[in-house]
């Protein structure tokens, strides 16, 4: 782990510090050594060994009468009560090779007695980062490098060391508190992160957890998805989910150089826009469903003006492709409260000309009926996707970015409905003036929609080649609902 230059770093705060910090009991209160979990069995790919992150910005004056101490005590008072009900949370991602009786399993076990809580002070170094710069450049992630506010980086998968299921950073800045967490993402999506930080919340203000949120956070979980049986034989309903084996290199592995500059950019949505968007698209509606959503009118809104930034570089009549991440849990019937990993990728596929001169609702309606598991058959292309990889010793088979070519097609995920702005953890410090993605670094072809905010305000982190960057900011249709900051 990166801990940003000569800055100090420790794990749980120093107590000469913060004097109000007051240690507390960190036994475990079930037995962690015997912890032997599976995770769900799409959660089984190795392209997912890697750690997703969100950054939660607080603010905390420094004449405020919280104290930092109080803030992190709260923290770390419920990392110990969520880590009673749910002990996974404090232990690693270890692969179990195969043997007898498997092909090969992801599992979770023991590595600490509740998940680390890091404290970072940077309150004395000569930096930037100051609460009032964060909030009069609106939060921007080219200010938020993962390699000084996260608690590992993105990547991990790159670097030797266990993989801890969750990871949380506090660093202490002028005027604020960055809360960053990390979620090893073969146990976790972005819709369970958002379940974790709702429990963890709940656990600092000592709220009890409901049975039914005990037994979501705890299903047994490589089975939730049922495989078909054995006389299932692969076809092209396949086609982009399984993938030839990988190479011996680690296809987790950090992007690496690209000859063509590419940089993570944040892209604002008002309430207001993302309302007319779905207005714009609902004047050509043409799924057979008869709706689209608003996050269907942004995805597409998006989609068709990076294929405008690109076509005149590329062949008009060449097909791209758009895979969209989907939370799958259900069409399984799994609790939307299991902390998982349980989503899916969709794939649109057209002419960059096609794509570029449809109406926006043309394209909307096909990422909408692209949803309807009933036209599409994606129940039993998810039970043929994990059923290949349950029988394979290969995990990189099943690979949700399948063949996307970063510099024509584009992987759209969209976790804006994680409530990430109505935790506050019992801190003293309200909600969160902004969530942010912290700066991973460059992997082009990648769009987040992030955590709405309660006004509605949708923020997109973007990875795209500097010159696609360009030429969005001199795309007057974009301009006209996206705002770069």
């Amino acid at each position: 782990m990166k801990s940003g230059g000569h800055t100090k770093a420790t794990t749980y705060l120093p107590t000469e510090k913060i004097p109000s910090f007051k240690p507390i009991n960190m036994s475990p209160k079930r037995n962690e050594k015997f912890l032997d979990e599976d995770l769900d069995i799409t959660g089984n790919a190795s392209c997912l060994d890697m750690h997703i992150q969100l950054c939660l910005c607080y603010a905390m004056p420094d004449s405020s009468p919280i104290s930092a101490g109080d803030a992190i005590l709260s923290l770390k008072n419920g990392l110990e009560i969520l880590t009673r009900s749910l002990p996974w949370v404090a232990g690693q991602v270890v692969y179990e090779a195969p043997n007898k009786t498997h092909t090969g399993r992801m599992k979770i076990k023991p590595l600490g007695q509740t998940p680390t809580l890091i404290v970072k002070d940077l309150r004395q170094e000569p930096s930037d980062l100051t609460m009032e710069a964060l909030r009069q450049a609106q939060f921007p992630i080219r200010l938020l490098d993962e390699r000084v506010i996260a608690p590992i980086p993105s990547y991990s998968g790159a670097i030797p060391g266990p993989k801890p299921v969750v990871l949380i950073q506090a660093n202490l800045i002028s005027g604020g508190l960055l809360l960053t967490v990390a979620g090893q993402h073969q146990a976790m999506d972005y819709p369970g992160m958002g379940q974790i930080l709702r429990l963890l919340s709940k656990a600092c203000h000592g709220q009890a957890f409901s049975a039914d949120e005990i037994a979501a956070a705890n299903l047994p979980r490589y089975h939730l998805i049922p495989f078909l049986d054995d006389s299932y034989q692969p076809g092209p309903e396949l086609y982009r989910r399984i993938i030839a084996p990988a190479r011996p290199a680690d296809s987790t592995q950090a992007p690496s150089a690209n000859l063509t500059r590419s940089s993570w950019v944040n892209v604002i949505f008002e309430a207001v826009s993302l309302a007319t968007l779905k207005r714009v698209a609902e004047r050509d509606l043409s799924t057979h469903l008869g709706f689209i959503s608003t996050d269907d009118a942004l995805t597409a809104f998006v989609w068709k003006a990076v294929v405008r930034a690109r076509i005149s570089r590329l062949q008009p009549d060449e097909e791209a492709t758009l895979s969209r991440a989907v939370n799958i849990r259900h069409l399984f019937d799994i609790p939307e409260e299991h902390p998982g990993m349980v989503t899916m990728c969709v794939y649109d596929t057209a002419t960059l000309k096609a794509l570029a001169g449809e109406p926006l609702g043309t394209t909307a309606s096909r990422l909408r009926s692209e949803l309807d598991h009933q036209k599409t058959g994606l129940v039993s292309i998810t039970r043929a996707a994990v059923t290949m990889l349950n029988r394979s010793t290969d995990k990189s088979i099943l690979n949700y970015m399948g063949t996307i070519r970063t510099n024509i097609d584009l992987m759209f995920s969209s976790f804006s409905k994680v409530d990430a702005y109505g935790v506050d953890f019992n801190m003293g410090l309200g909600q969160p003036e902004a969530v942010r993605l912290p700066l991973p670094p460059a992997d082009p072809g990648i769009v987040y929609a992030l955590p709405k905010r309660p006004d509605g305000q949708v923020v997109l982190a973007m990875c795209l080649e500097d010159r696609d960057i360009e030429a969005l900011k001199n795309d007057r249709d974009f301009q006209q609902y996206g705002r770069f900051i």
